[in-house]
């Protein structure tokens, strides 16, 4: 009798630890198929609004370091997931090596029931069957079931515990980061302005530079038409001033060197210390009124040559080619090829050795300026 009291004892205890436990498992427990996965979409969710509303503030601001930041978040979050794997994996292992030891336990409990009597034997079996089923019980949850009241809340806040710290940080520099962001706009809009005004300043320059070009050549153009005109209001200002020894010979002033022979480059040195140049006979009547003045038998040098080129007889003053020749027949030969200055003989031109000695002929006026 006292047996059968000690079974149904045994059967109301039993009773109580299973309904015990299958009412904190209903109340407490959230059984899931995949814990680490669930929880962590349970994350995801929680996470998603801040998420999005953190992508669409920095796609306004185009910043780099932001960017920078959300991959961070992405890192933590891979590392936070491969921390729950690994902590799961863990607790598997302990539960499953529990579940070892109390499965060696109650074989051992066995050999030991063999020597008691029949009831005993029942309640006991009865109480490791239920600390059996109890083990079973806590692996399969450990294995599939997340100890939550409220699945998606209590995982959302795990998870934005761990993040608080990157989010706060975060926080702490985004003023930084808009304050840098401002600046460099300012700074970008700055050199936009600085760009403009050194545009203007070139193409100003450049109108200057093409208008004071156009300006100094006017203004040189006038110079020069001033200048010209100055030297023909000196020319016949000169021609008044007769230098001493020259005589009135026609309508010009000339001066006849009649005591010293000089060669060529001599006898126009010495014209233009007299401030005077060689003689370049104008005119046949020229020509008739200086011959009355000149020995018909010495010869006279005159300022003309053909030094530069054969043959193209020209002033030695000015370059030009004079008016008036009256050239003895045959006359230029350029005999010995060696013939260049012009001298006058009797009234007639003759080529001669420019190195010879002649007597010559100067005249006042400066044959350039006509």
């Amino acid at each position: 009798m006292c047996g059968l009291r000690i079974y149904f004892l045994c059967l109301v205890v039993a009773s109580c630890i299973l309904f015990g436990v299958s009412h904190a498992t209903s109340d407490s427990i959230c059984v899931l198929s995949d814990a680490p996965q669930q929880c962590g979409a349970f994350c995801l969710a929680a996470l998603h609004p801040l998420y999005d509303q953190y992508s669409k503030s920095r796609q306004q601001e185009h910043s780099q370091e932001a960017m920078a930041m959300v991959k961070m978040i992405a890192d933590s979050r891979t590392e936070q997931k491969e921390l729950l794997t690994d902590y799961y994996l863990d607790v598997r292992e302990l539960l499953n090596e529990l579940a070892a030891n109390l499965t060696s336990t109650a074989r051992r409990d066995e050999s030991t029931l063999q020597n008691m009597p029949n009831m005993q034997k029942l309640s006991i079996s009865l109480l490791l069957v239920f600390f059996a089923c109890h083990a079973r019980v806590s692996s399969a949850a450990t294995q599939s079931v997340c100890l939550l009241q409220d699945a998606p809340q209590q995982c959302g806040e795990f998870c934005l515990t761990v993040l608080s710290p990157m989010l706060d940080h975060i926080a702490r520099h985004q003023d930084e980061w808009t304050s840098s962001i401002l600046q460099a706009n300012e700074t970008e809009a700055r050199l936009g302005r600085i760009e403009a005004l050194q545009t203007a300043m070139h193409y100003r320059q450049k109108v200057l530079q093409e208008g004071l070009a156009k300006d100094i050549g006017s203004r040189l153009d006038r110079l020069e038409s001033q200048q010209a005109a100055l030297l023909r209001i000196l020319t016949k200002f000169n021609r008044k001033i007769v230098p001493p020894k020259f005589e009135l010979i026609g309508s010009r002033y000339f001066y006849i060197e009649d005591e010293t022979r000089r060669n060529w480059t001599s006898a126009g040195s010495c014209c233009l210390q007299m401030g005077a140049q060689l003689a370049i006979i104008r005119s046949a009547e020229e020509l008739a009124s200086l011959k009355a003045k000149l020995n018909k038998e010495r010869h006279y040098w005159l300022g003309i040559t053909d030094l530069a080129r054969e043959g193209d007889f020209r002033s030695s003053a000015s370059g030009k080619r004079p008016n008036f020749f009256k050239w003895r027949a045959g006359q230029p030969n350029n005999f010995s090829g060696n013939q260049h200055c012009v001298d006058l003989l009797d009234g007639l031109m003759y080529d001669n050795k420019c190195e010879g000695l002649s007597y010559f002929v100067c005249q006042s006026d400066d044959d350039s300026l006509d």
